[in-house]
């Protein structure tokens, strides 16, 4: 899901401290680092830029965290070995009822890894359950 926002309030939310870690206007992904959003190419964009861009329709996309970074990392440390090969993650619910997982599906294979059931609804909160995401969509 995205979210959309107007420059204003996007000011704001940095004034505060509670900017989005990604922003995506007119097809380019922002992301938020070391106090100004950086393109895909790693290319900083200014504030001046960003109010240029924004004005023009007033509109920018924001791209919402779906992991948290303690659930990045831990993610990113169990992939790390095979991290090319890995096709999508995805939460599912198919064992215990209360209780849900990760699977990690990987490419040209029919191999799938099962992490550790958890309580239903208390890890991994960004992701929808029976959805794939892609490394890129979880920030990995």
């Amino acid at each position: 899901m995205i979210e959309h926002i107007n420059f204003a309030t996007l000011c704001m939310l940095i004034r505060e401290g509670k900017q989005p870690d990604e922003i995506k206007m007119y097809g380019v992904k922002y992301t938020w680092e070391q106090g100004t959003y950086m393109d895909e190419h790693g290319d900083y964009i200014t504030a001046t830029a960003m109010l240029s861009l924004a004005c023009k329709r007033d509109i920018i996309q924001i791209v919402p965290q779906v992991l948290d970074e303690v659930e990045k990392k831990y993610i990113m440390n169990i992939i790390k070995p095979f991290r090319d090969k890995v096709r999508f993650i995805s939460k599912v619910e198919i064992f215990k009822e209360g209780t849900e997982n990760l699977v990690i599906a990987f490419n040209n294979d029919a191999a799938l890894m099962l992490f550790p059931a958890f309580k239903k609804g208390k890890m991994y909160k960004g992701m929808a359950v029976n959805e794939t995401y892609t490394l890129e969509e979880l920030g990995l």
